[in-house]
Protein backbone atom coordinates (compact mmCIF):
# COMPACT_ATOMS: atom_id res chain seq x y z
CA UNK A 1 0.00 0.00 0.00
CA UNK A 2 3.06 2.70 0.83
CA UNK A 3 4.23 1.74 -2.54
CA UNK A 4 1.25 2.48 -4.34
CA UNK A 5 0.87 5.49 -2.33
CA UNK A 6 4.44 6.71 -3.81
CA UNK A 7 3.64 6.03 -7.14
CA UNK A 8 0.37 7.93 -6.48
CA UNK A 9 2.35 10.80 -5.57
CA UNK A 10 5.29 10.96 -7.85
CA UNK A 11 2.13 10.37 -10.39
CA UNK A 12 0.44 13.97 -9.50
CA UNK A 13 3.78 15.50 -9.27
CA UNK A 14 4.82 14.81 -12.73
CA UNK A 15 1.62 15.35 -14.11
CA UNK A 16 1.42 19.04 -11.82
CA UNK A 17 4.99 19.93 -13.48
CA UNK A 18 3.95 19.39 -16.89
CA UNK A 19 1.00 22.12 -16.35
CA UNK A 20 2.92 24.49 -15.25
CA UNK A 21 4.39 25.47 -18.43
CA UNK A 22 1.70 26.30 -20.58
CA UNK A 23 4.01 27.40 -23.68
CA UNK A 24 3.50 24.78 -26.73
CA UNK A 25 6.78 24.18 -28.81
CA UNK A 26 5.55 22.38 -32.67
CA UNK A 27 7.63 21.40 -34.94
CA UNK A 28 11.14 21.31 -33.50
CA UNK A 29 13.50 20.79 -35.85
CA UNK A 30 17.52 20.55 -36.50
CA UNK A 31 19.43 21.25 -40.04
CA UNK A 32 21.41 18.54 -40.43
CA UNK A 33 25.11 20.50 -41.13
CA UNK A 34 27.02 20.26 -44.10
CA UNK A 35 30.18 18.06 -44.06
CA UNK A 36 29.75 17.56 -40.57
CA UNK A 37 30.48 20.64 -39.35
CA UNK A 38 30.00 21.44 -35.52
CA UNK A 39 27.13 24.26 -35.70
CA UNK A 40 23.65 23.86 -37.09
CA UNK A 41 21.09 25.43 -36.56
CA UNK A 42 17.44 24.63 -34.68
CA UNK A 43 13.59 26.05 -35.10
CA UNK A 44 10.34 25.26 -34.02
CA UNK A 45 7.35 27.63 -33.16
CA UNK A 46 6.25 29.07 -29.71
CA UNK A 47 2.87 29.01 -28.87
CA UNK A 48 1.78 30.82 -25.98
CA UNK A 49 -1.67 30.80 -24.86
CA UNK A 50 -1.48 32.85 -21.72
CA UNK A 51 -2.51 36.27 -20.59
CA UNK A 52 1.13 37.27 -20.34
CA UNK A 53 3.87 37.32 -23.17
CA UNK A 54 7.04 35.11 -22.23
CA UNK A 55 10.88 36.10 -22.66
CA UNK A 56 12.77 33.09 -23.96
CA UNK A 57 16.30 34.48 -22.60
CA UNK A 58 18.34 30.91 -23.49
CA UNK A 59 18.90 27.01 -23.79
CA UNK A 60 20.96 24.81 -23.46
CA UNK A 61 21.51 20.54 -25.20
CA UNK A 62 23.63 18.54 -23.65
CA UNK A 63 25.05 17.58 -26.79
CA UNK A 64 26.50 21.32 -27.61
CA UNK A 65 28.56 23.79 -25.85
CA UNK A 66 26.65 26.59 -25.94
CA UNK A 67 23.31 27.90 -27.92
CA UNK A 68 23.04 31.06 -28.87
CA UNK A 69 18.97 33.46 -30.05
CA UNK A 70 20.40 34.76 -33.25
CA UNK A 71 18.39 36.75 -35.96
CA UNK A 72 18.85 36.91 -39.91
CA UNK A 73 18.36 39.76 -41.91
CA UNK A 74 18.67 41.51 -45.22
CA UNK A 75 20.19 44.50 -45.73
CA UNK A 76 22.23 46.51 -48.13
CA UNK A 77 21.87 43.46 -50.39
CA UNK A 78 23.17 41.39 -48.01
CA UNK A 79 22.01 38.46 -45.40
CA UNK A 80 23.14 38.89 -42.08
CA UNK A 81 23.27 37.08 -38.51
CA UNK A 82 23.57 38.63 -35.58
CA UNK A 83 22.83 37.23 -32.12
CA UNK A 84 20.41 38.64 -29.74
CA UNK A 85 20.01 38.25 -25.93
CA UNK A 86 15.71 37.42 -25.75
CA UNK A 87 12.62 36.51 -27.77
CA UNK A 88 9.44 37.86 -26.88
CA UNK A 89 6.74 35.07 -27.49
CA UNK A 90 3.59 37.57 -27.08
CA UNK A 91 0.49 36.91 -25.16
CA UNK A 92 -2.25 34.81 -26.95
CA UNK A 93 0.45 34.82 -29.84
CA UNK A 94 3.43 33.10 -31.12
CA UNK A 95 6.52 33.10 -33.07
CA UNK A 96 8.13 31.38 -35.30
CA UNK A 97 11.66 30.31 -35.46
CA UNK A 98 12.88 29.86 -39.31
CA UNK A 99 15.30 29.31 -41.80
CA UNK A 100 16.55 33.48 -42.91
CA UNK A 101 14.82 34.82 -39.52
CA UNK A 102 15.29 33.74 -36.10
CA UNK A 103 16.92 31.18 -34.92
CA UNK A 104 18.83 29.12 -32.15
CA UNK A 105 22.78 28.24 -33.66
CA UNK A 106 24.03 25.44 -31.95
CA UNK A 107 27.73 25.80 -31.45
CA UNK A 108 30.66 23.14 -30.88
CA UNK A 109 28.89 19.81 -31.32
CA UNK A 110 31.33 16.77 -30.59
CA UNK A 111 30.01 14.74 -33.40
CA UNK A 112 27.25 16.58 -36.39
CA UNK A 113 23.48 15.46 -36.14
CA UNK A 114 22.69 13.27 -38.78
CA UNK A 115 19.21 13.41 -40.63
CA UNK A 116 16.84 10.74 -38.48
CA UNK A 117 18.17 11.28 -34.87
CA UNK A 118 16.68 14.04 -32.28
CA UNK A 119 18.67 16.67 -30.54
CA UNK A 120 17.25 17.60 -26.68
CA UNK A 121 17.19 21.41 -26.17
CA UNK A 122 16.05 23.05 -22.45
CA UNK A 123 14.56 26.42 -23.44
CA UNK A 124 15.07 28.97 -20.95
CA UNK A 125 12.43 31.67 -20.16
CA UNK A 126 12.88 34.87 -17.77
CA UNK A 127 10.62 33.69 -15.74
CA UNK A 128 12.59 31.09 -14.32
CA UNK A 129 10.62 28.63 -16.47
CA UNK A 130 12.03 26.07 -18.24
CA UNK A 131 10.87 23.63 -21.43
CA UNK A 132 12.34 20.20 -22.66
CA UNK A 133 11.92 20.06 -26.45
CA UNK A 134 12.60 17.14 -28.71
CA UNK A 135 13.89 18.37 -32.54
CA UNK A 136 14.31 15.92 -35.00
CA UNK A 137 17.14 16.71 -37.23
CA UNK A 138 16.94 16.71 -40.73
CA UNK A 139 17.92 17.54 -44.27
CA UNK A 140 17.32 21.10 -45.40
CA UNK A 141 18.61 23.80 -47.75
CA UNK A 142 18.82 27.05 -46.08
CA UNK A 143 16.13 28.12 -48.52
CA UNK A 144 13.25 26.26 -46.53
Amino acid sequence: MERACWFLFLLLATCSEEQTSSLVVREAWVREPPGGHPIAAAYFLLENPTDEALVLVGAESPVVERVEIHLMSHKDGKMRMRQIQSLQIPAKGNLVLQPSGLHLMLIGMEQAPKAGESIELTLRFADGQNKKVLAAVRRGSYAD
